[in-house]
């Protein structure tokens, strides 16, 4: 695997965006989801007036967004790659929105410090993602969108897939096409990178 440049997903792999989002429509809202599914496989009441894309937009533009917390082993893993030298960048799926994409930012910042290289912030959406592996210098893609790992494999990107609860139906898919896999970022590292070197 080539460790010279990682490209990091940014929702659950680094950041616990999907418990915090719930958290904001828990507090804000007063509905409650299945923490155990993505946020866009959620199921909001008919009367909300939300479903995953609204409700996102109204995530990302508040404090909530901007206040994160890092993955658990997120800040280790992240800390230890950069001391091997490698080139770290974030390439995330979140908004246009000029207020969601600085409280990314912001977040970031607070919870990581100035480690990445580069913060590449896309409109919502797993597809737009293809287009930025062409682009990209050949490297190792970490991300929990199974989806996302085929398209960087197709654009020549070794990867690793971080398989949780929520995403449990596409292991057996990463397993079967014999890609590696890991529980979080940490132990994508200590387990796949460390015996690389």
């Amino acid at each position: 695997m080539n460790w010279c440049n990682v490209y990091l997903d940014c929702d659950e792999v680094l950041l616990q965006t999907a418990q915090t989002h719930a958290l904001f429509l828990q507090q804000e809202y007063n509905i409650i989801v299945d923490k155990n599914t993505y946020p866009s496989h959620w199921v909001f009441p008919a009367n909300s007036g939300l479903d995953f894309n609204k409700s996102t937009e109204l995530f990302t533009q508040t404090h909530y967004f901007e206040e994160v917390p890092a993955v658990s082993g997120a800040k280790t893993a992240i800390q230890k790659l950069k001391n091997t030298g490698a080139s770290l960048s974030v390439i995330s799926s979140i908004s246009t929105n000029s207020v969601a994409r600085n409280n990314r930012l912001q977040n970031l910042q607070n919870v990581f410090g100035d480690v990445f290289d580069d913060i590449i912030l896309l409109p919502l959406g797993w597809a737009n993602k293809l287009t930025q592996y062409k682009k990209l210098p050949k490297g190792i893609v970490i991300d929990d969108s199974i989806f996302n790992i085929q398209d960087a494999i197709s654009c020549g990107h070794d990867a690793v897939f971080i398989s949780l609860l929520q995403n449990k139906e596409h292991i057996a898919i990463a397993r079967d096409l014999l890609i590696p896999t890991a529980n979080s970022l940490l132990e994508c590292v200590d387990n796949h990178m460390i015996k690389q070197r």
